[in-house]
């Protein structure tokens, strides 16, 4: 028999939303993941970012970069709670009783891989994020690139298509100094 507590429930939540779900994911898994997507608002991908950043800024090495208050991570762990009970035990039930029927306990955690890749994506494409994320350009030498590209050669067109959320880095035009 299958039995689950808050305890063990927190802990799927946090591995799931780090990648660290260790389920093959089959159908009933991914059945659960499209439905998680699509049930989660943007609000609701807002919480679990918040979640997990207040979460990850717990690392020592990490915490001096954060000003995360314990009441603000108080209310993100409630936030999140609520956001993974109904999403899971309402939006999603019938998904999630399917995955863990045919894939085990662990489906639950892979499921939410994806559904914190797609909040952290939404996060990512903001242009101040964008913007901020060019920066490290400045520091690339161009000529390590320029030879680098010339030594892959030219590119497959269709291997671009996979990908349309990727943005090209543009090269530096000199060396940092």
């Amino acid at each position: 028999m299958r039995t689950f507590n808050r305890r063990a429930a927190g802990l799927a939540a946090a591995l799931a939303l780090c990648g660290a779900g260790a389920a093959a994911a089959g159908p009933a898994s991914d059945a659960l993941a499209r439905c998680l997507v699509q049930a989660a608002t943007p609000a609701d991908n807002e919480v679990l970012v918040r979640w997990i950043f207040s979460s990850i800024t717990e690392n020592p090495k990490l915490a001096g970069l954060s000003s995360v208050t314990d009441t603000q991570r108080k209310v993100f762990d409630q936030q999140q709670a609520a956001l993974f009970q109904r999403l899971l035990l309402k939006d999603c039930r019938t998904e999630a009783l399917e995955a863990v029927r045919q894939d085990g306990a662990a489906s639950i955690g892979k499921s939410f891989e994806l559904l914190g890749s797609t909040a952290g994506r939404q996060l990512m494409t903001d242009p101040q994020v964008l913007a901020s994320m060019q920066h490290m350009t400045r520091y690339l030498d161009s000529s390590q690139w320029r030879d680098f590209a010339a030594e892959a050669g030219p590119t497959n067109p269709a291997a671009g298509a996979a990908a349309p959320a990727m943005t090209p880095v543009p090269l530096p035009t000199a060396p940092p100094k």
